[in-house]
């Protein structure tokens, strides 16, 4: 994946989830139409290992409610999830954030294996499409509003959004603002023990 296609912090993709009751005839069509009809040519698709469709998009500074939208686009026997690149340890405004989730998500030409029906197999991530010689790639705003669809939220919520994450903060039953004290956050950790970890691709 070529990251100098887009700016720091700005590469996004969008997840297309096709119904797993389909045929493959019935996914490929599916799949097929999505490319054809409803994504621009400048951007990066991979098949997934189920016949989704990730497209690799400039998030262009969109401000997206979550790094993580999942399903906030829901379609005939389609789902899009909408995952916006975010570091660990990323600057904003000067000051370090701490924390913030990371998303991953599984590259092009990747593989894994996987039992289904006591038979092992092998999935692969294939590249669909020649994005080597791209000079950028198609903004997430170009698209979403070719599909009539905004999700983008006003700015101030993004900046309190930002607040919350970086300071920690809590509302009170009174309304007022509180930081976490220490006997909630051990509990919230505590309760993490012994938790069962499926890792499993998204």
């Amino acid at each position: 994946i070529d990251l100098t296609l887009v700016e720091d912090g700005d590469l996004c993709v969008i997840d297309f989830d096709i119904n797993k009751k389909l045929s493959i005839e019935e996914t490929d069509k599916i799949r097929q139409n999505i490319i054809d009809n409803m994504l621009p040519a400048n951007i990066g698709l991979v098949k997934t290992a189920h016949g989704g469709l990730h497209a690799y998009c400039n998030r262009d500074g969109y401000t997206l409610p979550s790094n993580r939208c999942v399903k906030c686009i829901v379609l005939d026997n389609i789902e899009i999830d909408i995952f916006g690149q975010m570091f660990k340890y990323k600057e904003h405004g000067g000051m370090e954030q701490k924390e913030l989730v990371q998303n991953r998500v599984v590259g092009p030409n990747s593989s894994f294996r996987e039992t289904k029906n006591n038979k092992r197999e092998t999935l692969e991530y294939e590249v669909v499409n020649d994005w080597a010689n791209m000079t950028h790639l198609a903004s997430l705003r170009e698209i979403l509003d070719s599909w009539n669809v905004d999700i983008e939220i006003p700015f101030k919520d993004y900046v309190d959004k930002v607040n919350m994450r970086e300071f920690g903060w809590q509302i009170t039953e009174e309304g007022t603002i509180d930081k976490m004290n220490d006997e909630i956050a051990q509990a919230c950790v505590d309760g993490l023990k012994n938790l069962e970890i499926h890792n499993y691709p998204q």
